[in-house]
């Protein structure tokens, strides 16, 4: 593995991003693994509790919907 030369000024802000881009570019796959790790199984979860609960509101509503309206 190649080890980053340290900085020695300041970037301007083209160079800032010319190299955050090429970071990006370099570590791409890595990146993608490392997000899907995280929000594959958070998104999973947060999938199986919003469909209970919109269930329970859906299962609620018909119950509303069903009793006669008192006049």
């Amino acid at each position: 593995m190649t080890q980053a030369l340290p900085m020695r000024a300041p970037m301007g802000i083209g160079k800032l991003l010319d190299t955050v881009f090429r970071l990006y570019r370099a570590h791409f796959g890595r990146a993608v693994l490392t997000a899907a790790i995280f929000f594959v199984p958070v998104g999973l979860i947060s999938s199986v509790l919003l469909g209970v609960t919109m269930s329970s509101y859906l299962q609620f509503f018909a119950a509303a919907l069903d009793q006669p309206v008192a006049a």
